[in-house]
């Protein structure tokens, strides 16, 4: 049911006017969902990605607030996220080294 209300309020926005829409922290099953669920609209999937298991590690057990601190799982979805192919309108953005100003700034120049 949350997934159907994201659509829903996604096309909302839509309705109203909004073009630019972040949508974050998406499992990968729902990523695909939404590209399939949005394939005729205008849209961007940016995927972030950590390309150094070590870099990766620091910052699930630096200072996140989120409660996740799970390394094992993160290096395995991260893994699955560079392996897989691109989902249609996709960008993959390697985020190892970037600091955020940059990351926001590559992000803006896609959309």
């Amino acid at each position: 049911m949350a997934f159907e209300n994201l659509v829903y309020i996604i096309n909302n926005y839509w309705k109203h006017g909004y073009k630019n829409i972040i949508v974050t922290d998406l499992q990968e099953d729902a990523i695909k969902t939404l590209a399939e669920t949005f394939k005729a609209k205008k849209y961007k999937i940016i995927s972030l990605v950590i390309t150094d298991d070590e870099e990766l590690k620091k910052r699930v057990l630096g200072e996140r607030d989120s409660g996740f601190k799970d390394v094992k799982e993160a290096v395995e979805w991260n893994k699955e996220l560079i392996e897989r192919e691109l989902l249609p309108n996709e960008v993959k953005i390697d985020n190892t080294h970037n600091d955020p100003t940059l990351t926001v700034q590559k992000i803006l120049e896609i959309i």
